[in-house]
Order: C-alpha cells, then structure tokens, then sequence
C-alpha cells in the first residue's frame, strides 16, 4: 500500500503544562486564541507533506487546553460541570467526526487521502478564533487585575443582565472573596502539587486518566490497523 493511501493518525498530545502558564498570565480567553492560531502552521506543514510519513514530523503538538478553564471560569454554577463535561464529548465526537473522514478518504489513491482529513482541522480553529472574539473576558481574570467594573460588565453580558443587578454582584463578590483568599494563602510552586492533599488528587487524577487509556478507545480509533478488522465480516463493511 502506498503512503499517500494510508489512513492518517492525529497527534492526540498536548503541552498542559504551557498552556497553564501562558492562561495564567494573560488569561485563558487569548489562550484560546494564541493555540488556536498555531493549528493553521501545524496543519499547513502537513498539508504540505509529499509524503504521509513526513506529517508527524511537521506537527506541533497543540490543544487548546485552556478551553475548560474559560468555561468554569464563566459558566453558572448550577450548569458549570455539565458544560465543563461537554469539553470532552466534544473531544470524542471530534475522535469520531475524524474517523468518518479518514475512512471516506483512505482509499484515493493521491495526496488527498491524508490532507483533506488534515485540512478538516482548520474549520475547528476557525470556530475557536471566532468565538473567543465574540465572547467577553473571563470575571475572575478582571477581578484579579482589578477591573471590577470590566468585570461586572463582562459578567453581566454572560448571564444577560445589567452590571448593577443583585445577581451580578453577589457573583462578584464571591469570586472576589475566593481571589482575596488564594492572596491570603500566598503563592504557590508547582512541587506544593505533590505535597499534603494535593497529592492524593494528583494520584486520583492521574489514575483516572490511566483507566480512560485502558479502555483501549484511542487504540481502536488512532492505531489498529484496518489488515486486524478484515476478518470481521461486520466491521470490515466500515473499513
């Protein structure tokens, strides 16, 4: 099988670790943005492979992590998990939007077998760009500056209600409070993730995401080989 005839695998990686820094000093709306912006060189240098096996060395690892952390950061408290939920449905829906593109175009038999599906990826970015330009500054991000009266705007646009209702400065002054304990508390390291309590929600954490990759659902969707479902007479109709 020729190489432009191979099914294409995404880089399902990201850098947390990055992202985290860069939302916590200019806030995870532009964060959104700034990562959504580094999708168009990532999939314009696969794009422009000859080669299906020259994609993975011209891809750069982004996600747009910081996405969760604008919703909790402006959704209602009485919907804030559900929404915050929906991030990863949506990553899974996205798992199966790519899966039904790769199996339309896996058996051209020129270069656009693996850069249509590649291409799909810029309307994403697109959709990210446009609304992070749509949608306001996170409350908490303009509380922390000290932007209270952007901040009882933005939140007032969020929940459709004027600055001055009640609603909007009880919500205020609750996340000005918990901004004036974490100040009280002091700053932290990144070796304080590993100490007392916190420790325990990393090992949770990190045990949680061992038991979602031991499903096997990223195996089934980015590295089993169509030659291992052949034999089914079922699946071998999708493939």
């Amino acid at each position: 099988m020729s190489s432009c005839r191979q099914r294409p695998r995404p880089c399902p990686y990201s850098s947390p670790a990055v992202s985290s820094l860069v939302s916590a000093s200019v806030s995870s709306r532009p964060s959104v943005s700034h990562q959504s912006y580094l999708e168009f060189p990532s999939a314009s240098l696969s794009l422009l492979s000859p080669q299906l096996s020259f994609t993975c060395k011209s891809c750069i690892l982004t996600r747009p992590t910081p996405v969760p952390l604008y919703q909790s950061e402006t959704a209602p408290k009485w919907i804030r998990g559900a929404i915050v939920g929906a991030y990863q449905f949506a990553i899974t829906i996205g798992l199966l939007i790519a899966a039904v593109v790769d199996n339309a175009t896996h058996l051209r038999n020129d270069t656009g077998s693996y850069r249509i599906p590649i291409a799909v990826q810029f309307a994403w970015a697109l959709i990210l760009i446009g609304g992070m330009l749509i949608l306001p500054e996170t409350p908490r991000y303009l509380i922390k500056r000290g932007q209270m009266g952007k901040a009882a705007a933005a939140l007032g646009r969020l929940r459709r209600l004027p600055g001055e209702h009640p609603v909007i400065q009880g919500e205020l002054q609750e996340i000005q409070a918990n901004h004036d304990y974490e100040m009280r508390i002091g700053k932290a390291s990144y070796l304080d993730c590993f100490r007392g309590n916190m420790l325990k929600r990393q090992l949770t954490g990190m045990g949680l995401q061992a038991l979602q990759q031991l499903t096997g659902m990223l195996f089934l969707f980015h590295s089993l080989p169509p030659s291992f479902l052949s034999p089914l007479p079922m699946v071998s109709l999708v493939y």
